[in-house]
């Protein structure tokens, strides 16, 4: 069975961290965001063709260095193509029955379960479905008592609200949907494919699920796919064996490659990338802080993405700095 992972974006809302890592690279609790996804797939899926456009040699690279059990093929995307466009894109490389994941959700889905449930119920397209307290800045999906999805509204407002279940951004699709798409151009499957599919005889399906989603696209988003992750390993933080930890390092935090965390200092909530220091008495609070960067003595930041190579010093707050 493959697989279909959508990695064609640009990752802007991590800038300035994503100038120079690509965003399926960012680590999450010490493993790249994409070889997490892939560990979590059944093992029916063989291979797994990535959409990728942004930075594509390094993703490319990654996969020429690491094995991560699975046929792994990389596509490149001259131009953004949207989901329906990315799945177009690599139409000759599936044959049955496939699922397709966007790279940057991270949640508790049983994949193996949604795809017995997508060959019992034999629909077009069956998305995974996470219910949610405000549906409104999401994909709202109704369904009815067969499972079968009646309608999808896009961001609705707050009146329009009469379902909690969101499109989770994790689908299972027969090869008669590639059909529905148009190629060379760019398409929104939530958009443009799935209303046309709901309107067939077959039509689609939701599988909800309870647990765990997020997309980890965001500064807030991000760290919380990382507890999530390091959560699972029954342990409060995760520091590489080459870190150096004179200070304190408290709940959901992971300290990479050659960190040192001087004296007085404190670190939470927090990913701290390879070759990072942080100076005697630094705070740091909430924040993403990217490879090399510097922390100097007695500095505060909080809710912050600090880019490649940046030093940093005083008080930040809600920030973003590093490289341009």
């Amino acid at each position: 069975m493959q697989a279909v992972i959508l990695a064609g974006g640009f990752g802007t809302r991590l800038r300035p961290l994503t100038y120079t890592i690509p965003k399926p690279l960012l680590p999450l609790a010490g493993e790249p965001m994409v070889k997490r996804l892939i560990d979590a797939m059944p093992e029916v899926v063989d291979e797994v063709i990535l959409t990728v456009g942004y930075m594509a040699e390094m993703v490319e690279e990654f996969f020429k260095e690491h094995d991560v059990g699975k046929s792994i093929t990389v596509v490149r995307e001259e131009e953004p193509l949207g989901t329906g466009g990315a799945v177009k894109n690599v139409e000759k490389y599936v044959d049955d029955v496939f699922l397709v994941f966007n790279a940057d959700v991270v949640s508790s889905l049983n994949t193996k379960e949604i795809v017995a449930y997508h060959c019992k119920k034999s629909p077009l397209a069956t998305v995974s479905l996470f219910s949610v307290e405000d549906p409104t800045a999401f994909g709202m999906v109704n369904l009815d008592e067969n499972g079968r999805i009646l309608s999808f509204v896009e961001k609705p407002k707050r009146e329009e609200v009469t379902s909690h279940l969101i499109n989770a951004g994790t689908y299972v699709l027969d090869t008669d949907v590639l059909d529905y798409i148009p190629p060379k151009r760019m398409v929104s499957l939530e958009r443009e494919v799935y209303p046309h599919l709901l309107e067939t005889e077959r039509g689609m399906c939701g599988f909800p699920f309870s647990g765990f989603w997020t997309d980890a696209g965001t500064l807030e988003n991000y760290l919380k796919a990382q507890h999530f992750f390091i959560a699972k390993m029954g342990i409060e933080c995760c520091a590489h064996s080459t870190a150096t930890i004179l200070g304190r390092v408290e709940r959901n935090v992971y300290l990479g490659r050659e960190v040192y965390v001087g004296k007085r200092a404190k670190v939470s909530n927090s990913a701290v990338l390879e070759h990072v220091s942080i100076g005697e008495g630094a705070e740091i609070e909430g924040c993403i802080i990217g490879p090399g960067a510097v922390i100097k003595p007695n500095t505060f930041i909080k809710d912050c993405i600090i880019g490649e190579g940046a030093k940093m010093e005083g008080t930040h707050v809600g920030e973003r700095y590093g490289y341009r």
